[in-house]
């Protein structure tokens, strides 16, 4: 418990740091870095590729992707994903006899939709230059809250399993209560937020949240997470592992605490595109 406490409070700080770089191309980084050790745990850890060049030519492409983003190498996007297609091509055809199909294809799904989905989050501070990190709080609340309000419910009144066959500890009341946490951790930080940024930004008067829709989708955001975290699950199970890594002791690896940040960016984004959950009014 003790090292994994201390693992959390590491984590805190490094995930404090990256916000506080929010609108720089350190951000940006910070997000390639988490993408190539991603990919690198779903391909290796797994054994799904075991040839080192298909490795690294996968966590190089998704170190770059979330840079492909950002209006420097947007314009280079497609030539750069059809050079990554044609070197897996040129890769295969070389090495038929020792790399399966089968591997070039896994490496080409997790290199693009791990890369694709955490890129997100720079959409989301592109797109809203003043509200970005706030939704970026709610990505990151989504699945952690939820997570942890479903192992505190389930721990205490966990009696119906929820996928037996794919993780035996999750409960129907876990899930209950995850969503239940999600609900209350949303409207928390939302009241926080609507505090806190007309102080620290001097262009924002007001900072408005819908409380209404905020709770309307915190729902959607913890299921998101526990499909996300299944998803995880599932991969692990097939593949034998228990852990995807140990990159963060007493928590695993990467995958072991992003999988469920994975679905519940797209579906949050989604959201915030056709709902006005923040009104910001400038001075």
């Amino acid at each position: 418990m003790k090292t994994r406490v201390i693992s959390s409070l590491v984590g805190i700080a490094i995930l404090a740091a990256a916000l506080f770089l929010f609108d720089t191309i350190i951000f940006v980084a910070i997000i390639g870095t988490l993408c190539t050790l991603a990919v690198y745990e779903l391909l290796h850890s797994t054994a799904y590729v075991k040839d080192r060049i298909l490795l690294g030519l996968s966590c190089v492409f998704a170190f770059i992707t979330p840079f492909m983003y950002t209006s420097h190498l947007r314009k280079y996007m497609f030539m750069i994903i059809f050079c990554y297609i044609g070197l897996l091509c040129f890769l295969f055809l070389h090495r038929h006899k020792t790399i399966p199909f089968s591997s070039v294809a896994i490496a080409f799904m997790f290199s693009c939709l791990v890369p694709s989905v955490f890129s997100i989050l720079l959409f989301l501070r592109d797109n809203f230059p003043k509200e970005g990190v706030f939704y970026v709080f709610l990505v990151l609340a989504g699945a952690w809250i939820s997570d942890t309000g479903a192992f505190f419910a389930g721990s205490f009144f966990g009696k119906h399993k929820l996928a037996p066959e794919i993780s035996p500890k999750k409960t129907v009341e876990g899930l209950i209560g995850g969503v239940a946490a999600c609900c209350l951790g949303y409207v928390i930080i939302g009241w926080i937020f609507s505090m806190v940024m007309p102080v620290i930004d001097p262009e924002i008067a007001v900072f408005k949240i819908n409380y209404l829709w905020l709770v309307a989708i915190a729902p959607f955001c913890s299921l998101a997470g526990v499909v996300g975290d299944l998803f995880a699950s599932v991969v692990k199970r097939q593949t034998g592992i228990k852990d995807y890594g140990n990159i963060m002791p007493g928590h695993g690896g990467i995958m072991d605490r992003f999988d469920s940040v994975l679905f519940v960016s797209p579906v949050l984004f989604l959201f915030v595109r056709f709902l006005s959950i923040v009104q910001v009014i400038g001075v």
